[in-house]
Protein backbone atom coordinates (compact mmCIF):
# COMPACT_ATOMS: atom_id res chain seq x y z
CA UNK A 1 0.00 0.00 0.00
CA UNK A 2 1.43 3.40 -0.93
CA UNK A 3 1.48 6.44 1.30
CA UNK A 4 -0.78 9.40 0.68
CA UNK A 5 1.01 12.56 -0.55
CA UNK A 6 1.19 14.15 2.91
CA UNK A 7 2.71 11.05 4.52
CA UNK A 8 5.17 10.66 1.63
CA UNK A 9 6.18 14.30 2.16
CA UNK A 10 6.68 13.57 5.86
CA UNK A 11 9.04 10.69 5.00
CA UNK A 12 11.09 12.91 2.65
CA UNK A 13 11.22 15.73 5.21
CA UNK A 14 12.10 13.38 8.08
CA UNK A 15 15.25 12.29 6.26
CA UNK A 16 16.55 15.87 6.28
CA UNK A 17 17.19 16.11 10.02
CA UNK A 18 15.45 13.08 11.62
CA UNK A 19 13.22 15.50 13.54
CA UNK A 20 9.65 14.21 13.43
CA UNK A 21 8.02 17.45 14.63
CA UNK A 22 9.85 19.61 12.11
CA UNK A 23 9.19 17.08 9.35
CA UNK A 24 5.47 17.11 10.14
CA UNK A 25 5.38 20.92 9.92
CA UNK A 26 7.33 20.96 6.65
CA UNK A 27 5.06 18.26 5.22
CA UNK A 28 2.03 20.46 5.80
CA UNK A 29 0.65 19.19 9.08
CA UNK A 30 -0.56 21.67 11.69
CA UNK A 31 2.30 23.39 13.56
CA UNK A 32 0.13 23.38 16.69
CA UNK A 33 0.00 19.58 16.80
CA UNK A 34 3.20 18.72 14.94
CA UNK A 35 4.88 17.17 18.01
CA UNK A 36 2.13 14.59 18.44
CA UNK A 37 1.60 14.16 14.69
CA UNK A 38 5.28 13.43 14.07
CA UNK A 39 5.31 10.90 16.89
CA UNK A 40 2.14 9.23 15.62
CA UNK A 41 3.43 9.09 12.04
CA UNK A 42 6.65 7.35 13.10
CA UNK A 43 4.57 4.75 14.98
CA UNK A 44 2.40 4.09 11.92
CA UNK A 45 3.64 0.80 10.41
CA UNK A 46 3.39 1.99 6.79
CA UNK A 47 5.22 5.26 7.50
CA UNK A 48 7.84 3.50 9.65
CA UNK A 49 8.50 1.00 6.85
CA UNK A 50 8.82 3.83 4.31
CA UNK A 51 11.25 5.69 6.58
CA UNK A 52 13.32 2.53 7.09
CA UNK A 53 13.44 1.86 3.36
CA UNK A 54 14.44 5.47 2.64
CA UNK A 55 17.20 5.37 5.28
CA UNK A 56 18.56 2.12 3.82
CA UNK A 57 18.43 3.57 0.31
CA UNK A 58 20.26 6.69 1.45
CA UNK A 59 22.94 4.58 3.14
CA UNK A 60 23.48 2.64 -0.09
CA UNK A 61 23.57 5.82 -2.17
CA UNK A 62 25.99 7.68 0.09
CA UNK A 63 28.07 4.61 0.94
CA UNK A 64 28.05 5.71 4.59
CA UNK A 65 27.65 3.05 7.23
CA UNK A 66 28.26 2.67 10.95
CA UNK A 67 31.67 1.06 10.45
CA UNK A 68 32.86 4.00 8.37
CA UNK A 69 31.65 6.52 10.96
CA UNK A 70 33.27 4.64 13.86
CA UNK A 71 36.55 4.31 11.95
CA UNK A 72 36.53 8.06 11.26
CA UNK A 73 35.81 8.85 14.89
CA UNK A 74 38.65 6.58 15.99
CA UNK A 75 41.04 8.44 13.70
CA UNK A 76 39.94 11.78 15.13
CA UNK A 77 40.11 10.52 18.73
CA UNK A 78 43.64 9.24 18.24
CA UNK A 79 45.08 12.04 16.15
CA UNK A 80 42.66 14.94 15.93
CA UNK A 81 44.05 18.41 15.50
CA UNK A 82 42.42 19.85 18.61
CA UNK A 83 41.77 18.53 22.07
CA UNK A 84 38.07 19.40 21.83
CA UNK A 85 37.76 17.37 18.60
CA UNK A 86 39.43 14.39 20.25
CA UNK A 87 37.23 14.65 23.36
CA UNK A 88 34.07 14.88 21.24
CA UNK A 89 35.16 11.88 19.15
CA UNK A 90 35.74 9.82 22.29
CA UNK A 91 32.36 10.93 23.62
CA UNK A 92 30.60 9.79 20.45
CA UNK A 93 32.49 6.50 20.46
CA UNK A 94 31.52 5.94 24.09
CA UNK A 95 27.88 6.62 23.29
CA UNK A 96 28.08 4.20 20.37
CA UNK A 97 29.12 1.34 22.64
CA UNK A 98 26.64 2.31 25.36
CA UNK A 99 29.08 3.61 27.94
CA UNK A 100 27.00 6.66 28.74
CA UNK A 101 23.32 6.21 29.42
CA UNK A 102 20.70 8.54 30.73
CA UNK A 103 18.92 5.70 32.46
CA UNK A 104 18.97 4.97 36.16
CA UNK A 105 18.48 1.55 37.61
CA UNK A 106 16.28 1.36 40.66
CA UNK A 107 15.85 -1.80 42.71
CA UNK A 108 12.96 -1.98 45.13
CA UNK A 109 12.46 -4.60 47.79
CA UNK A 110 8.93 -5.89 48.13
CA UNK A 111 9.26 -6.74 51.82
CA UNK A 112 9.42 -3.13 53.00
CA UNK A 113 6.91 -2.34 55.71
CA UNK A 114 5.90 1.23 56.23
CA UNK A 115 4.08 2.32 59.38
CA UNK A 116 2.07 5.45 58.94
CA UNK A 117 1.96 7.60 62.02
CA UNK A 118 -0.75 10.16 62.42
CA UNK A 119 0.83 13.45 63.32
CA UNK A 120 -1.01 16.34 64.87
CA UNK A 121 -1.93 18.98 62.35
CA UNK A 122 -0.06 22.25 62.70
CA UNK A 123 -3.30 24.19 62.33
CA UNK A 124 -5.41 22.09 64.67
CA UNK A 125 -8.02 24.04 66.61
CA UNK A 126 -8.51 23.60 70.28
CA UNK A 127 -11.87 22.54 71.72
CA UNK A 128 -11.60 24.94 74.66
CA UNK A 129 -13.14 28.38 74.25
Amino acid sequence: MSLNPKRAAFVREYLIDLNASAAARRAGYSPRTSDRTGYDLLRNPEVAAAVQAAVEQRAQTTQVNAEMVVTGLQAIAEGGTSESARVRAYELLGKHIGMFTDRSEVTLKSDILVDLVELPHAHATSDSS
